[in-house]
């Protein structure tokens, strides 16, 4: 099979780009500008709140502070500091074209968010990490149940339970040989 090509047919990358392809580019980012913001702010909002009440919860009350929860305030406090530190400013970067808040907290923000997440932090980055919160704090809700069945009393009354069905169990066997 022969080609024919000739040098007609070739388009430069110049020509690709139209005027109306320009323009939605643009709304598009408009739309970005508007919505990744919003996102963050209920990322913000939610965390700020969730996290310092765990938190305040926690320290309140006398009762509540065992090994478990003082791990799940480590956690809370970390998550504060991210949503602060980290999800606020992202949120901000997305909305404004510049950054207003100076050259020194510019680094400061850059560091502590490398720090929290180790790379820029994306809407993918902050949906593993609350995946990874939501996994953390089911397993601190879970370890504690898996310690109450795994305690002495719990073996100790299911061993009880178990040997009066087998008590039981025999009772009724002899009670049909001896009637049958």
């Amino acid at each position: 099979m022969i080609l024919n090509i000739s040098l007609d047919n070739l388009t430069t990358g110049e020509e690709q780009f139209q005027p109306n392809s320009n323009n939605k580019f643009i709304e598009f980012e408009r739309l970005v500008q508007r919505v990744i913001p919003v996102i963050f702010g209920l990322i913000v909002l939610l965390g700020f709140i969730g996290n310092a009440l765990v938190i305040t919860v926690i320290l309140a009350k006398k009762k509540l502070q065992n090994t478990t929860n003082i791990l799940v305030v480590s956690l809370a406090s970390a998550d504060l500091l991210f949503v602060v530190f980290c999800a606020s400013f992202t949120a901000s970067n997305y909305a404004m074209s510049y950054w207003p808040f100076g050259n020194i907290w510019c680094k400061l923000v850059n560091f502590i968010s490398h720090t929290f997440t180790d790379s820029k932090i994306t809407i993918g980055s902050t949906a593993v990490l609350i995946a990874a919160n939501c996994l953390a704090y089911a397993n601190s809700c879970i370890n504690p149940l898996l310690y109450a069945f795994l305690s002495e009393n719990f073996r100790r009354n299911l061993r009880s339970v178990v040997l009066k069905c087998i008590s039981l169990y025999n009772y009724e066997r002899e009670k049909d040989h001896e009637g049958g």
